[in-house]
């Protein structure tokens, strides 16, 4: 039998996938309650195959403060350990210490912009295995290069909180094992 877990940071659970509570993780039901975010996502905590607890390190890279700090606040609450950074030199330092699993990057930034910073973190040996979102407010017109860039998801700025519910949800359910370097 395989042995489980639950993700728990600072002694709250983070993320929980929904299931009846008649599907069962070794013996023990998993229907665990959940609660309503502002924006109505639902905060859930994960149960993780081969036991251990999971953060997911994420790094905000943002030169709008208070959208960096604001979407790094929701992040945390999906359970991520986060950074924040409000240029991309200042993210360069950060990353290479920090290591993160899930780097989200403003595109229109002064100084280093988004695909730059991209690039130049590419370069360093935790890249190969983190996840890369450009989230911008730029509409669509960027997809195409963002994705030229090596970005995993495009994500336009002020509806975005579903799909990174999702980018959140994929790394820690559907790909627990890429979070434990």
């Amino acid at each position: 039998m395989a042995s489980h877990s639950l993700t728990i940071l600072r002694g709250r659970a983070k993320y929980v996938r929904a299931v009846p509570v008649t599907e069962r993780v070794g013996q023990i039901a998993t229907s665990l309650p959940a609660f309503a975010t502002g924006n109505g996502a639902w905060m859930r905590a994960c149960c993780v195959q081969k036991g251990g607890i999971v953060a997911l390190r994420c790094l905000v890279v943002d030169d709008n403060e208070d959208g960096a700090t604001s979407l790094g606040a929701y992040l945390s609450m999906l359970g991520a350990d986060v950074r924040v950074a409000f240029s991309g030199d200042e993210a360069i330092k950060i990353a290479s210490e920090f290591r993160p699993q899930l780097v989200v990057l403003d595109i229109n930034m002064p100084g280093l912009n988004g695909f730059e910073t991209a690039k130049m973190l590419k370069q360093q040996s935790w890249a190969h295995a983190a996840t890369f979102v450009a989230h911008t407010a730029a509409s669509q017109t960027l997809r195409r290069a963002a994705t030229t860039a090596g970005f995993h998801h495009f994500l336009v700025k002020g509806n975005a909180v579903s799909e990174f519910d999702a980018i959140v949800e994929h790394l820690l359910i559907d790909d627990p094992g890429r979070l434990r370097s």
